[in-house]
């Protein structure tokens, strides 16, 4: 702020004689970040230069949007191959309960070789089980000879020349097969799972947090109340004695 007014990325020199220093940073609808000091300005103000800046924010925005309309390229979201959900359930189902013991240890590097190892867990359990494959082929291929009919030499060759037509595919259903998954996508998905349980106990710790502070206070003010009390009919009965 120069002379009572508000400038917007000023330059080194206007800054030396500022009394306002603020940095920001947002969208076109919300201030994510707000840094600086200032000269003993008035709440007023203030609340003025964080409008000032919002405005400002609001237009390089815009600016941005307009130059990733005429210069940007689309996202290419049908390249994204997102993990199956059947292998989230797979590895919460493997990782669970001892993920929830290893996101209670205190220490970062104990924590750290405790989900690693786990994480190796459920990557040996799951190749045991025949989930992960080795390679990038989505499932297991069949043999042909299981497929194609087997022919009698008779039955193909009719008048000394191979009949080429006479050739039958197997009625028979396909066997279900279970999915197979990279290794690469257990890794990713165990490290979302780790992500939500780690979430899920901040949550759950915060709200305990919570509950033994409101009983922490109920306790102190019970008990000053009856302390209170305590005094009062110490004191009456002190004067009622006079």
């Amino acid at each position: 702020m120069i002379n009572d007014h508000f400038v917007v990325n000023p330059t080194t020199e206007q800054m030396e004689d500022s009394e306002l220093d603020l940095m920001m940073a947002g969208t076109d609808s919300a201030i994510l970040m707000i840094e600086g000091f200032c000269d003993f300005l008035t709440e007023e103000k203030l609340l003025q230069a964080v409008e000032t800046g919002q405005v400002a924010i609001r237009e390089i925005c815009k600016a941005i949007d307009v130059l990733v309309q005429t210069c940007g390229k689309k996202k290419m979201v049908e390249a994204i191959n997102l993990p199956p959900a059947e292998l989230y359930r797979h590895v919460e189902d493997i990782s669970g309960h001892e993920l929830v013991k290893a996101l209670q240890i205190k220490e970062k590097i104990p924590r750290r070789k405790a989900l690693s190892a786990l994480e190796e867990k459920v990557i040996m359990i799951l190749s045991e089980q025949g989930y992960v494959s080795k390679d990038e082929l989505s499932g297991p291929i069949e043999n042909l000879a299981d497929i194609v009919e087997e022919e009698d030499e008779d039955e193909v060759i009719e008048d000394g020349e191979v009949d080429e037509g006479d050739v039958h595919i197997k009625p028979v259903s396909r066997k279900p097969h279970h999915q197979l998954f990279s290794e690469v996508d257990v890794k990713l998905v165990f490290k979302e799972v780790s992500s939500k349980y780690l979430r899920r106990r901040i949550v759950e710790v915060n709200v305990i947090a919570r509950m033994l502070r409101y009983i922490y206070y109920s306790i102190c003010w019970v008990g000053s109340f009856h302390l209170h009390i305590a005094f009062q009919f110490a004191t009456s009965q002190f004067y009622s004695g006079l």
